[in-house]
């Protein structure tokens, strides 16, 4: 699949419909890979129109709508989220910031439960209680996930504050992607463990966190982005041996990890 999207991206490519920009390798591949994209604005602006046309995805700007009284409302859902029409809403985007996190709550409408993507967007000063408002709709309602981003939740400013993790995150079990790039958890359970159909898990957190010994048992996993330092309980050495399937590892460090593993993993 992983072959067919490229070829897919390099033919957008090639028709200037997509910017792209390429990371090469000339001692492991001849023409490099692509590293990220970016749309022209021209080109995101149909994209969005047809979006809507298709029911594709709803993104919901909280940071345009900052000065609408009613979007701010404690216990009350976006307005741009319950007008939305009656048909399911399978991939869902949320930008917040300050001004709008104090009193944002999202009520577990019958018509997004069946959000398969959820993907969260932080820039502000309070991102902790953002948190502590929202993680009970996600864990208890989106129970069908396969993408979760939840991006730059927490701040520096609250270093102390403990974010963690929840444990119900081991109840997703249909995750394919967890990212949590950015963000501050300094803490994440073992029922992350759980998580077998995981491909993709992104921990290049901004804090040093305590990660649980279990990340072995993810025998699907094919991306592993490690934060640059983590904690491992008891002081053990981080297990990887099991990740047969993983193309993918950085942040790699014999530090905390045993380098006897990588031989172990065939697919890097």
């Amino acid at each position: 699949m992983m072959d067919v999207a490229e070829c897919y991206l390099d033919e957008l490519a090639q028709r200037c419909i997509v910017q792209v920009q390429i990371e090469e390798y000339p001692t492991i591949r001849s023409q490099g890979w692509f590293k990220s994209c970016k749309l022209h604005d021209l080109v995101r602006y149909l994209c969005l129109l047809r979006i809507e046309e298709e029911n594709f995805l709803k993104v919901i700007d909280l940071k345009r709508h900052r000065n609408e009284k009613q979007l701010v409302e404690y216990s009350h859902t976006p307005p741009s989220l319950l007008s939305y029409r009656s048909s399911q809403i399978h991939r869902l985007a949320i930008i917040f910031d300050k001004n709008v996190d104090g009193g944002l709550s999202l009520k577990p409408k019958k018509k997004i439960q069946h959000i398969r993507s959820v993907v969260l967007s932080y820039g502000g000063n309070y991102g902790h209680q953002l948190w502590e408002r929202i993680k009970p709709r996600i864990f208890s309602h989106f129970k069908l996930l396969k993408v979760l981003d939840l991006e730059a939740i927490g701040h520096r400013f609250f270093s102390n504050y403990d974010l963690k993790l929840p444990k119900k995150i081991g109840n997703l079990i249909h995750l394919r992607y967890l990212g949590l790039r950015y963000s501050w958890f300094n803490q994440l359970p073992s029922s992350i463990g759980k998580l077998r159909y995981l491909q993709t898990l992104d921990l290049r957190m901004l804090e040093q966190p305590c990660i649980p010994n279990v990340l072995w048992k993810l025998e699907l996993l094919q991306r592993l982005y490690l934060p640059k330092s983590l904690q491992t309980k008891n002081g053990d050495i981080f297990r990887l041996d099991g990740l047969l399937n993983i193309e993918m590892l950085e942040n790699f460090h014999t530090y905390y990890c045993d380098v006897k593993d990588l031989s172990k993993l065939t697919n890097l």
